[in-house]
C-alpha cells in the first residue's frame, strides 16, 4: 500500500520476488540500501541467515513469531528505534502446508493463517502507527500469491490466507492514503 504523495516506485528486488524467492529478494533489497533491519520468522535457519545478511549490509537482525501480537509489536518498535523510523515495510513471512482439507488439523490451519494473514496485519498495524506518528508517509508491501486467486488441492489454508492479505492491502491503501 503506497500512501505517500509523489511517484510510486517499486524497487527492482520486489519485482523479482517471483523469480528469485522471498529470501533472495530480501537480501537484494538490503544490499541495495532499501532497508537495514531484517526481521525474520522464528526459525533458527532464518535467524542465522538474517543475521548474516544484516552483518553484511551493516543492518539489524531481529527474530519474531509474527503471529504473536506482543512479539511483533516489540520487533517493529525495535526496528523503528534502531533505524530512526520506518519508511518502507515489507511483510514477507509466509508458510504453507500441502495437506488435503479433510486431514488438516485446527492447529495446522491456525499456524498457516496466523503467519500469513495475522503476521501481515500485526506487522502493518504497528508499522502504520510509527509511520503516522512520524508524519512522513511510507510504503507497506505484502507478498501475495497467485494462490489467492487460483487455489490448488491441499493448499486451502495458504490460498485463503493470501486472498485475505490481498483484501487487507486494498483496504489499507484506502485507509492510510490520507496520511
Amino acid at each position: 500500500a503506497r500512501w505517500q504523495d509523489g511517484p510510486q516506485r517499486t524497487p527492482e528486488p520486489v519485482r523479482r520476488l517471483a523469480d528469485e524467492g522471498v529470501r533472495e529478494a530480501r537480501e537484494a533489497l538490503a544490499a541495495e540500501g532499501y532497508f537495514s533491519a531484517l526481521v525474520s520468522f522464528s526459525l533458527d535457519r532464518d535467524r542465522e541467515r538474517a543475521q548474516a545478511v544484516a552483518d553484511e549490509v551493516g543492518g539489524h537482525a531481529l527474530t519474531v513469531d509474527v503471529a504473536d501480537p506482543d512479539a511483533t509489536t516489540a520487533a517493529v518498535g525495535a526496528a523503528a528505534e534502531a533505524m530512526g523510523g520506518l519508511t518502507d515495510v515489507i511483510a514477507t513471512a509466509g508458510i504453507g502446508r500441502n495437506e488435503p482439507l479433510h486431514l488438516y488439523s485446527d492447529k495446522e490451519w491456525r499456524l498457516v493463517v496466523g503467519v500469513n494473514l495475522d503476521g501481515t496485519f500485526l506487522t502493518f498495524r504497528e508499522a502504520a502507527r510509527h509511520m503516522i506518528e512520524r508524519g512522513e508517509g511510507g510504503s507497506l508491501i505484502a507478498i501475495g500469491s497467485v494462490s489467492a486467486i487460483h487455489g490448488a488441492p491441499g493448499n486451502e489454508a495458504y490460498s485463503a490466507s493470501k486472498a485475505a492479505v490481498a483484501s487487507l492491502i486494498r483496504g489499507l491503501a484506502i485507509e492510510l492514503a490520507r496520511h
